[in-house]
């Protein structure tokens, strides 16, 4: 079971929990998954349109999903998997 990483921000949309624990085989599976479980966080993720946020990285063992194969990025039992929103500011 692969532990998902929340943001602290996001944690009121998990119900405080900022570590979650999923058994998913791609990051696409797993973000299913974690979004189904806790549906707030669907927003913060995912487009409307079901795509991925660009504001969103998804990081699986340091590695950015964006520089792997994306959602179809395997995942197992020992990575952890980390979710972080842009910042932005001046």
């Amino acid at each position: 079971m692969a532990i998902v990483r929340i943001p602290g921000a996001w944690t009121p949309s998990t119900c405080g929990e900022n570590s979650i624990t999923i058994d998913r085989g791609t990051v696409g599976e797993l973000l299913d998954e974690l979004t189904t479980t806790y549906p707030d966080l669907r927003k913060r993720i995912f487009t409307t349109d079901g795509r991925m946020a660009s504001w969103v990285n998804v990081y699986v063992q340091d590695e950015n999903i964006r520089d792997l194969e994306g959602l179809k990025t395997s995942v197992t039992s020992s990575d952890p998997v980390i979710v972080i929103p842009a910042l932005a500011g001046g």
